[in-house]
Parts: C-alpha cells; structure tokens; sequence
C-alpha cells in the first residue's frame, strides 16, 4: 500500500514529536501535507538527500518558505545532506 493512500488518522492517535521521511524525492511535499497535521509543537521533521535532488523538490523549497516554516540544510557528504524542519 502506498502510504499517501494510508488511512493515517487510525494508525497515529498522538502528535508526533519526530519524522524521518525517505520517499521518492518529488513526493516530500505530499508527504509533509500528510504529517503535518499529527505533529506535536517543537517536533522535528528529517528529510534526505535534498542537496542532490534539490531541482526534483523545488514545490517544497517554495511551500517552506512561504509558510515562514523554519527549516535547515545539513551537508552530511560531498554531495548530498538532509533537511530539518523544525515545526513551531
């Protein structure tokens, strides 16, 4: 089953304090609007490989920032990292 297609709301009965999301990189998007929702104040949200695929997840690049959500790049290798999003 793909998890977009999860039925979410009966698997999570709590906010989440972490997510680690490792998907097909032009889905992140559809990913952080499916999670977003069950995230618990200061929680954390890890994306990776978003150095090196940046051109393929330019749709959440525009919906971090235009939401004002506070988000980090961390290289972790020569050419590629990982994004922290820290929800507020």
């Amino acid at each position: 089953m793909d998890f977009l297609e999860f039925p979410i709301d009966k698997l999570i009965i709590h906010k989440l304090d972490f997510v680690f999301i490792d998907a097909m990189k032009k889905q992140y998007l559809d990913y952080l609007y499916l999670i977003l929702p069950y995230m618990a104040k200061n929680s954390v949200i890890i994306m990776d490989d978003v150095i090196k695929f940046k051109h393929r997840m330019n749709q959440l690049y525009l919906f971090l920032d235009k939401n004002q959500i506070n988000y980090s790049l961390n290289q972790i290798d020569e050419d590629d990292g990982i994004i922290t999003i820290i929800i507020n």
